[in-house]
């Protein structure tokens, strides 16, 4: 059984609870966004335990090549499965997403009837509500970065 505990700015030590058998260490320096802490506590768990990838319903993808990140913007991003596997690596796992959006919805109030010259026309109050933005960098599909070899 594992567990993590963290380190922070130096300060800390392993709790080492009796019925754990490791504990796992992911040390923080206490300026880090919850993106960084969760990023790094995937780097400590792939660092201690070893996982087989799945690669079922994934699509693969080739890997950054460290000088043009413009196929992949969020390969900072990707988790993993393998051991040491996290970000702009082989085995690492990027998630489903969809592009940078946000959707509105308009809200009618009230139905008003106008009568006139010709006849009667309706027409209503609205207002519109605009969500707050959800998605990424890019729209993919689950994926898994291989290094694909050609051998002639």
């Amino acid at each position: 059984m594992y567990y993590v505990w963290y380190q922070k700015a130096g300060v800390g030590s392993d709790p080492a609870p009796a019925s754990a058998a490791k504990g796992i260490k992911v040390s923080l320096t206490g300026f880090e966004t919850d993106v960084q802490v969760a990023f790094k506590t995937q780097l400590a768990l792939n660092s201690a335990m070893w996982a087989s990838p799945s690669l079922g319903g994934a699509f693969l993808r080739c890997i950054e090549d460290g000088q043009y990140y413009t196929n992949d913007p969020d390969f900072d991003y990707r988790t993993g499965y393998c051991k040491g596997v996290a970000g702009n690596k082989i085995g690492s796992l990027q998630t489903t997403q969809n592009l940078i959006h946000n959707h509105s919805t308009e809200i009618y109030d009230a139905k008003r009837t106008v009568t006139g010259g010709a006849g009667s026309s309706y027409w209503s109050d609205y207002t519109t509500t605009v969500t707050g933005n959800t998605g990424g960098n890019q729209s993919n599909p689950a994926n898994i970065y291989v290094n694909y070899v050609i051998k002639i």
